[in-house]
């Protein structure tokens, strides 16, 4: 009976899947128009153009970064498992949805509670989704000011910006303390634009030749 128990639970944790792929195709286009028309501003701000290359940069990122998001990456055209990705909003999510399941195995817990501890969990809190865009939005106008500036040749250098509800040292107050640097030169977090974490809303200033 014990061993039974063991292998139903193990089946309904193996069981508990969210269609992660399809959120690629969701965020990617939305990436895309947040990275384009920073990148216009950002031109606009240094006093250049045009802007087609940076086109096809928005389509690349928005890509590559939709799919990192759901722990995945492109290889030949097909979405396969990404260790290494960055801010995976995946990895602890489905933790938290085994943690669940066999707490309430172990609790005697109902499907309809163990639906209602689901829905309830700060993993899909309207809070942790509004943290989750604000940090992408961040990342996507940095990311393609960065390029913007690069491909510029007018822009020499940037300077990290904190943010006005920058409250809490970390490695920000590092970035902002070393001044003007190069544009194509990392910050001292390793960073080359914010965020340099998740809900990091500092900004990037260029500093024209």
């Amino acid at each position: 009976m014990a061993r039974y128990e063991e292998a139903t639970k193990a089946s309904t944790i193996g069981a508990i899947t969210l269609d992660w792929d399809a959120l690629v195709d969701l965020v990617a286009p939305e990436l895309e128009r947040i990275y384009r028309d920073a990148a216009r501003l950002a031109a606009k701000d240094a006093g250049y153009g045009p802007f087609g290359q940076l086109n096809e940069a928005a389509r690349d990122y928005a890509r590559k970064r939709a799919a990192e998001m759901v722990g995945k990456k492109w290889v030949d055209g097909e979405l396969v498992d990404n260790p290494n990705a960055k801010y995976a909003i995946t990895d602890a999510t489905r933790q938290r949805l085994r943690d669940l399941t066999e707490l309430a195995f172990d609790d005697g817990m109902s499907p309809r509670d163990l639906r209602s501890a689901i829905l309830e969990s700060s993993d899909f809190s309207a809070s942790r989704a509004q943290l989750i865009s604000q940090t992408e939005l961040t990342n996507a106008q940095a990311q393609s000011a960065m390029d913007s500036w690069s491909q510029s040749g007018v822009v020499a250098k940037k300077i990290w910006l904190l943010s006005n509800d920058h409250g809490v040292p970390d490695e920000c107050d590092e970035n902002a303390a070393a001044g003007e640097i190069p544009v194509d030169e990392a910050f001292p977090s390793g960073h080359m634009a914010p965020g340099a974490h998740p809900g990091c809303f500092c900004d990037c200033a260029a500093v024209l030749e």
